[in-house]
């Protein structure tokens, strides 16, 4: 009965975020707001808090909502043991996301960062699907805590030159005193190697495809829809609309780093085995294309790695239920058991060859 009503609740949360996002649809969906500026005359609530509701923010919490609607769906049929201390990690972490998508203070923004792997530590941990997932799940959490210290001290630095960790008064100081570019060049970069992990751009990848390989499938589902739009959360949130010109100084590294790690994760994706990790260094090369949009620094591209981000939670998240679906009737996940696989399951066959086709065609188009 408790699994049922937190599938309704959860559906009453989706409703609501989709009413706010069609109520605000007007005003809300010009994405120039969260690109190029932060103007607190245009955005729709301003709080005290430093809550922050725009196109950005807006349809990630859709997408996070979705997910976490299909995801109890899945669940109440799939997982067996302990399903409400399952479900109360997962409803833990749907609330620390929820709020990280619409939170403009850096200091707590790092603090919910943090809380964020806590929870996927004992999913992995926990409910993982073979001997390897307490291994997987500390590197995990090792890996991104270790890179977390990054934009701590990057924090320190920003309180101690601007005194303040709300990112509009540290925005507005900067434009209206005219920082040096050395000091917004050191906050920049670490910033930026800060967010790129959580992406994950090669070579900061190695917690990603075996978090993927050992986790339950709710959990991979979470990790490719929403933890990694995290990392471009943070670039499209914080950094674009910080300086223009360091955008623009930046931008060579930023297409090196990004078409490089596009060749190798596609490169490595194509001699995988394993269902999962061919999906896993997939994202790494979707969101190497969602890095080169940034990259051009243009209006249009930055909209098209918007919509990137967004394909890329959709049709992940159905890879990786479908994958789940396989693994749960024939107990592997290894590609070369499966060449007869339309035979046992037309349906399933169908809607993998569809979610390829949208993982191939849909997102290269929305980027281009």
């Amino acid at each position: 009965m408790r699994t049922i009503l937190i599938f309704i609740g959860s559906c009453a949360v989706l409703i609501l975020n989709l009413a706010l996002y069609i109520h605000f649809s007007c005003t809300a969906l010009n994405i120039l707001y969260c690109v190029s500026e932060l103007d607190l005359e245009n955005s729709l609530f301003y709080f005290d808090f430093s809550f922050y509701f725009d196109a950005l923010s807006l349809t990630l919490l859709l997408l996070t909502n979705l997910i976490f609607v299909i995801s109890v769906y899945y669940s109440l049929y799939n997982v067996k043991s302990s399903i409400f201390l399952f479900f109360n990690f997962n409803i833990f972490l749907i609330f620390l996301l929820n709020i990280i998508f619409c939170i403009l203070d850096l200091f707590v923004f790092y603090i919910l960062f943090e809380f964020v792997l806590l929870p996927l530590f004992f999913l992995i941990s926990l409910w993982g699907n073979r001997l390897q997932r307490l291994r997987a799940a500390t590197l995990f959490y090792i890996y991104t805590s270790f890179f977390s210290f990054f934009l701590l001290f990057g924090l320190f630095i920003i309180y101690m030159w601007f005194g303040s960790y709300d990112y509009i008064f540290v925005k507005s100081f900067i434009e209206f005193y005219h920082y040096s570019d050395f000091h917004l060049k050191i906050i920049w970069l670490i910033f930026f190697f800060f967010f790129i992990v959580k992406l994950p751009l090669i070579p900061f990848h190695i917690w990603l495809p075996e978090a993927h390989v050992e986790a339950p499938t709710i959990c991979s589902v979470i990790l490719a829809s929403l933890i990694l739009k995290l990392g471009g959360y943070g670039l499209m949130r914080f950094l674009l609309p910080l300086s223009h010109s360091l955008m623009i100084y930046f931008s060579s590294l930023l297409l090196i780093m990004s078409v490089l790690s596009f060749l190798y994760s596609t490169f490595i994706a194509l001699v995988q085995v394993d269902l999962k990790k061919i999906i896993a260094y997939s994202s790494i090369s979707h969101m190497s294309l969602f890095l080169i949009g940034i990259s051009l620094n243009s209006y249009y591209s930055f909209i098209g790695s918007w919509l990137m981000l967004l394909a890329h939670g959709f049709v992940s998240g159905a890879l990786f239920f479908l994958i789940g679906i396989i693994y749960v009737r024939f107990n592997t996940r290894l590609l070369k058991y499966f060449s007869g696989l339309s035979v046992f399951s037309d349906k399933i066959n169908f809607f993998f060859f569809f979610s390829c086709l949208l993982i191939l065609v849909f997102q290269v188009q929305l980027i281009l």
